[in-house]
């Protein structure tokens, strides 16, 4: 329900009055409370969610994630607004709101977007305060998501009424405790005429005997009292007669504390229900306990919403694990026959051809990289979507990754006839610890999206240092180019996944519209901002801001720097090729032999140890996926039975998460992903035989 006004509070002391009565404000954090805003959060997918309540000068959290500040000014506060509300209050765009666009929490540095609150409502009908979800991007909610706020709203204020109702009993209690032993009885008769009735009271003896019983026990349970009064408690269907649940009771008590537990009953009839239950015990003079008042509440309600929510979660939990095999067996059945296609188109590529035969190999390697760009876009959304994609840190030659991305595109921006620049700061760090791989990958994305958009001119890759510390740098880098821009109100969604400026911009130029959405999203996993300013006709720039820390050049780091060494600085390599897929072997084979190394190829792994036993080899290429012996089972048992050392690398078309790492921890040397470039292959081979 978007509003755009709301009306003056005209009850509020009475509003106030409600509020104080709770004793609510200033306590300390409470599971309860806590639990709710977590499931808030999980369930809408936002950074924020609070449950607060508003008094004359300020909102107050009780519980809060995403926000470190206890409380908040009242006249900054959205929530000041959704008390006078009856209804859920949805705001998908705040800067556009005619009330909360020009909020401080809207322009300041918080940058709320979304905002959905409910009011807390007593049963008096005063809104004491809200529970909220907020984000910093521009969303909506259905329906069903409304209803959902309203019933955690509705769970917030069970929690205060039980909580409120508790603390008054506890109190009572402890004050009836203080009296002379022969009072107690007749104080608590006049305890029990003067009980809320919406509780169920019960009391029993040290032996466990039941000696008083309220009409709202036996509503609940659907015993008379002359059932349950000098009934053991364990005798009952009251969710004592669990031996776990006894023993945790009865040890708690008999000591003197107190007991608080939620427990599964079963009525006469045998239909089940959910208690919240205390157990107060009352002490003699001595500091003995010697009866026993329990106070139930009824939280079936609230137990089958906190059912249905763990079975919703448990279903998407599943829907992503399916969807992230899918997409790996996926992955695997496509990278396989793309292996053959890029490499044998590669190897076509280096024969002797006719001007028109280069050409057709030309679009075919073009077509081959545009496809596994699309491919690996995909997988990569989806680990980013089961927050499975995992940011590396590691040291690196931040100015030769810029140099080789420079080196990669300039070819691409010769053939479009463009000026392609790269200009880095003096004063940049040489070497940084990051991901090399995703930084890579980014600025691939942006510069090749340029070089794409652009029909004449420049695009020029900039790096900037914009400040630094004693042990890291603030860095922005920057893609500009004289392309065909974007429109105003296009920018503000050109980072959302599927989108593209124009539908004609898909026709003319090609893509799926997933480049831009990932790359955001590897930004912000690097806790980096990113933003673009554009002008159609006149080009764009593209940039991103990210912090490194400093790290001085190591030798492994030089090494890795110098100039590669060709391959017959290797000698006569003899390799084994453990590999089931026939197109994929004949690639093998001819890639190998090129490189002046002897190749012999297994179909299995049980194949590739008997040629083990009979010949020795200088290096293994495995493959993962094969009948009989897989490369997991073959490399355990080179490691382990046969106690060799010699070095294998891992090839294969599997994106499995960990998928590398378990490679290295069953002993591989290193791994190669399909479908692979000669030279990738080369540098593995290199760094394995030469460790």
């Amino acid at each position: 329900m978007e509003k755009n006004d709301f009306p003056i509070p005209h009850n509020e002391k009475e509003r106030l009055e409600a509020l104080s009565s709770y004793n609510i404000l200033d306590t300390f954090s409470e599971k309860e409370f806590d639990d709710i805003v977590h499931l808030a959060s999980y369930i809408y997918k936002t950074p924020i969610a609070l449950v607060s309540f508003i008094d004359k000068d300020r909102q107050w959290y009780k519980a809060r994630i995403g926000m470190e500040v206890p409380e908040m000014p009242r006249q900054d506060t959205f929530c000041q607004h959704v008390i006078m509300q009856d209804e859920c209050v949805v705001v998908p765009d705040a800067t556009k709101h005619p009330i909360f666009k020009d909020n401080a929490n809207v322009q300041g540095e918080f940058g709320v977007r979304f905002y959905a609150g409910v009011p807390l409502k007593t049963d008096d009908g005063f809104n004491i305060g809200t529970i909220c979800v907020v984000d910093t991007v521009v969303r909506e909610i259905d329906e069903d998501q409304r209803k959902a706020l309203s019933t955690l709203a509705h769970h917030v204020m069970n929690q205060l009424e039980i909580r409120k109702r508790n603390i008054n009993l506890r109190e009572e209690v402890a004050r009836m405790a203080k009296k002379e032993l022969e009072s107690v009885n007749r104080e608590l008769e006049s305890y029990k005429t003067a009980l809320d009735e919406t509780s169920g009271i019960l009391i029993f003896d040290k032996e466990g005997i039941i000696t008083f019983v309220n009409e709202t026990t036996c509503d609940y349970s659907g015993y008379t009292k002359e059932e349950l009064i000098g009934t053991h408690i364990k005798e009952t269907n009251t969710g004592y007669n669990k031996e776990s649940i006894y023993t945790s009771l009865w040890n708690t008590v008999s000591a003197g504390y107190v007991w608080k537990n939620e427990i599964e009953s079963i009525t006469k009839d045998g239909k089940p229900y959910w208690m919240e239950v205390v157990v107060v015990p009352f002490l003699d003079k001595s500091g003995h306990p010697f009866k026993y008042v329990e106070i139930a509440n009824d939280i079936t309600e609230r137990k089958a919403v906190e059912n249905e929510l763990i079975k919703a979660k448990e279903v998407a939990e599943k829907a992503i694990f399916v969807k992230d095999s899918f997409m790996a067996n996926m992955s695997h059945e496509i990278r396989t026959p793309m292996n053959a296609i890029i490499g044998f188109t590669d190897l076509l590529a280096r024969t002797d051809l006719s001007d028109k035969q280069r050409e057709f190999v030309t679009n075919v390697q073009t077509a081959g990289d545009n496809l596994l760009l699309i491919i690996n876009d995909i997988l990569d959304l989806s680990k980013i979507e089961s927050g499975k994609l995992v940011i590396e840190h590691s040291k690196f030659n931040l100015k030769s990754a810029l140099k080789h991305v420079y080196d990669l595109l300039k070819v691409k921006a010769e053939q479009s006839g463009l000026e392609f620049n790269l200009f880095l700061d003096a004063n940049m760090p040489e070497t940084v610890v990051g991901d090399k791989g995703r930084i890579n990958q980014i600025l691939m994305n942006l510069a090749g999206n340029a070089i794409k958009f652009t029909e004449e001119g420049d695009v020029t890759i900039s790096v900037k240092k914009i400040d630094e510390t004693e042990v890291g740098c603030k860095l922005r880098f920057s893609i500009k180019d004289t392309g065909i821009g974007i429109e105003k109100d296009k920018l503000e969604a050109i980072f959302d996944r599927f989108t593209q400026a124009e539908e004609s911009t898909t026709r003319r130029f090609g893509g799926t519209g997933l480049g831009l959405n990932i790359v955001k999203q590897l930004v912000e996993l690097m806790d980096g901002e990113i933003g673009v300013n554009s002008k159609p006709g006149r080009g764009s720039e593209f940039y991103f801001i990210l912090d490194f820390e400093k790290a001085g050049v190591d030798e492994e780091i030089k090494e890795q720097e110098a100039e590669k060494k060709p391959s017959d600085s290797l000698g006569k390599l003899s390799v084994l090729l453990c590999e089931d897929n026939f197109l994929n072997q004949h690639l093998a084979k001819n890639i190998v032999k090129g490189f002046g190394f002897d190749i012999d190829i297994a179909n299995n792994g049980q194949e590739g140890l008997d040629m083990l036993e009979k010949k020795k080899y200088d290096l293994i290429l495995m493959d993962l996926q094969m009948p009989v012996k897989d490369g997991y089972q073959t490399t355990t048992y080179i490691r382990s039975e046969l106690k060799s050392s010699i070095p294998i690398i891992a090839i294969t078309a599997h994106s499995l998460i960990g998928e590398q790492q378990k490679c290295f921890d069953l002993g591989m040397d290193a791994y190669v992903s399909k479908p692979f470039k000669q030279e990738e292959l080369l540098d593995k081979i290199r760094e394995v035989i030469v460790k």
